[in-house]
C-alpha cells in the first residue's frame, strides 16, 4: 500500500522582466513528475544541484504547493483539503533539512528542540520519551546531550538532532534532503546505517534526495532519477546500479570513485542548462555523447524497458 502517491507534478516559479523585457517567464523546477512511495518504504530520488529534488520533496509534504498535478498522502488529495485537514496530515509528516547548522535554533537546548513538534501539535510528552528517541538516534546518554545548544555539539550530533526531532511525533513520512552531504565521508555510512535502522523502529517511509548514487543505491529500495525537473530513469534499486539504462544515470554511476579506476569510460559534458531555458526535445542532448538528430526535436516519454524499470530515451525506442 502506497503512503505517497504523486502525479504529474509540475512546479513553475515566475520570474519578473526586466523593462526591456516584459514577458512572463518562469523556471521550470518540475515538468511532470510521477511516483509511489510504499508504506515502510525508503526511496531514493537522485539528480545534480538543479534538477529539482529539493522542491518535489517539499511539494510531497506540502510545503509548496504545485502549479499543476496532485499529491496524495494515504490516499488523501493534500492540496485539496481545507486548513484543519492539513494541519492533521502534518503530523503525519516531517522534513530533515540538509544543514544541520541552519535547521537548528542556536537559541534553543536540545530537549526543547526535540519536544518543539510535540508542543506545536498539542502532542504528550515527556522527559523520558525525549530521552528515548535521542538514545534511539545515537545521542546517548541522553542526559549528557538534554541542556546543551546546537554551537556545543559536532555536525553529525546536530544532524543527529534533527532526526531525533522529526522522529518525536512517530511521522509515516520523512522527507531527508541531502541528510548527509554536509557530514565528514568518514561517519557517513554509520549514520546511513542509522537512519535505516529508525525506518524500521518506526516503520517510517522516507524519501531520501541525494546527489550521490552511491547513497542512494546504498539506502533506497528504488530510485527515481531526475534530471532538470524529469524522471529519466526510474526502477529497482538492483536494476538502475547493475544496469543503468539512460546515460546520464550511466554518468551518476561513473562518477563514484572506484579504487583502481583510471578514468570516468563516459563524459559529459558542461553543466545543468538553465530551468528558465530548458532545451528543446530531450533535455539531456546538450550533454550527451549518444545524442542524435530525435533528440534534439523530441522529447521521450517515460516508458517500461523491462519490469518496474522505466527510461526516458530516445537509444531504447521500438
Amino acid at each position: 500500500m502506497n503512503i505517497v502517491e504523486a502525479e504529474g507534478v509540475k512546479k513553475y516559479f515566475p520570474v519578473k522582466g526586466s523593462i526591456l523585457r516584459r514577458e512572463k517567464r518562469f523556471i521550470k523546477a518540475l515538468d511532470g513528475v510521477s511516483l509511489s512511495i510504499e508504506k515502510g518504504e525508503i526511496y531514493s530520488i537522485v539528480g545534480e544541484t538543479g534538477s529539482g529534488k529539493t522542491t518535489l520533496g517539499r511539494i510531497l509534504i506540502g510545503l509548496i504547493t504545485p502549479t499543476e498535478g496532485s499529491v496524495k498522502i494515504d490516499n488523501i488529495d493534500i492540496f485539496s483539503i481545507g486548513k484543519s485537514e492539513m494541519r492533521e496530515i502534518r503530523k503525519r509528516v516531517q522534513i530533515i533539512f540538509q544543514d544541520p547548522y541552519g535547521s537548528l535554533n542556536p537559541r534553543m537546548r536540545i530537549r526543547d528542540i526535540v519536544s518543539e513538534p510535540l508542543k506545536l501539535n498539542r502532542m504528550e510528552y515527556s522527559t523520558e520519551k525525549i530521552a528515548r528517541v535521542m538514545e534511539d538516534v545515537g545521542l546517548k546518554p541522553a542526559s549528557d546531550f538534554m541542556d546543551r545548544y546546537p554551537h556545543q555539539l559536532s555536525g553529525g550530533q546536530r544532524q543527529r538532532v534533527a532526526i531525533a526531532r522529526a522522529l518525536a511525533i512517530s511521522p509515516e513520512f520523512i522527507v531527508a534532503d541531502e541528510p548527509v552531504s554536509m557530514l565528514d565521508v568518514s561517519i557517513r555510512a554509520n549514520f546511513l546505517n542509522m537512519m535505516r535502522e529508525m525506518n524500521k523502529k518506526y516503520n517510517v517511509s522516507m524519501l531520501m534526495i541525494t546527489h550521490d548514487i552511491s547513497v542512494a543505491s546504498y539506502i533506497g529500495r528504488r530510485i527515481s532519477v531526475l534530471y532538470l525537473g524529469k524522471v529519466v530513469e526510474q526502477g529497482e534499486n538492483d536494476d538502475i546500479i547493475k544496469n543503468p539504462l539512460h546515460p546520464y544515470t550511466r554518468a551518476l554511476m561513473e562518477a563514484i570513485a572506484t579504487l583502481g579506476k583510471k578514468e570516468k569510460e563516459l563524459h559529459i559534458k558542461g553543466e545543468i542548462p538553465n530551468p528558465m531555458d530548458i532545451p528543446k526535445g530531450c533535455r539531456f542532448h546538450p550533454r550527451c555523447p549518444y545524442a542524435m538528430d530525435i533528440c534534439r526535436e523530441v522529447e521521450p516519454d517515460l516508458v517500461e524497458i523491462s519490469n518496474k524499470h522505466s527510461v526516458a530515451c530516445h537509444l531504447y525506442r521500438g
